[in-house]
């Protein structure tokens, strides 16, 4: 059996002949070039990408670590951090962070893109995720989207579709001309509309 690691770590770092120095430092930076290649690959916005990698680039300073030493507690640390400073990062943001992580991890630890391998024949250690179920920040309707830009909920829908239902029923029971185009349309602009103008 080879033991030439298959996938896509590049060439260089596999020949045995050039010498790695600074290693780790080469080895990330050639993990974050390969990842954003497949990013673009994918079709993602450049801006998302550039986003991401900068984003790795300060998680590994804020560690001092790279990825094949990097454990669960090293992304709650970094969060915490980002959560309880002067500017506390909103829940959109800290989720974003979280996720980009994760899937930097999940690519790493992929078998098919040949990092873990790698990393346990050069550094002696074994890449691994850090970001679970347990240590992600969870998605509900009302956490992370200001009031003014969340959507309706059920009940603020019921309660509007009950508001113009009554609305088309007092225009009926006054004999107004405005009750059948205001049941035809069914707009909200157009009854509001239609409300404002003589009858």
């Amino acid at each position: 059996m080879s033991d030439v690691v298959s996938g896509f770590v590049p060439r260089m770092l596999l020949d045995p002949d050039i010498g790695l120095f600074r290693a780790d430092e080469r080895v990330f930076t050639a993990m974050l070039d390969v990842w954003q290649a497949q990013m673009l690959a994918r079709g993602l916005p450049s801006r998302t990408i550039k986003q991401r990698y900068q984003l790795l680039e300060r998680f590994q300073r804020f560690t001092g670590e790279f990825p094949w030493q990097w454990r669960p507690a090293d992304i709650d640390e970094f969060l915490a951090d980002l959560r309880s400073g002067e500017k506390p990062i909103s829940l959109r943001i800290l989720r974003s962070y979280n996720n980009a992580v994760a899937m930097f991890c999940s690519f790493l630890t992929h078998p098919g893109h040949g990092w873990g391998k790698f990393c346990e024949r050069t550094f002696g250690d074994i890449l691994s995720r850090i970001c679970f179920e347990w240590n992600m920040p969870r998605h509900t309707t009302d956490d992370a989207v200001p009031a003014r830009k969340r959507s309706f909920t059920k009940a603020e829908l019921q309660r509007l579709f009950d508001y113009l239902d009554d609305l088309v029923d007092q225009e009926y029971a006054a004999g107004s001309k405005r009750a059948p185009p205001v049941t035809r349309l069914g707009g909200v602009q157009s009854l509001l509309r239609l409300r404002a103008s003589p009858a």
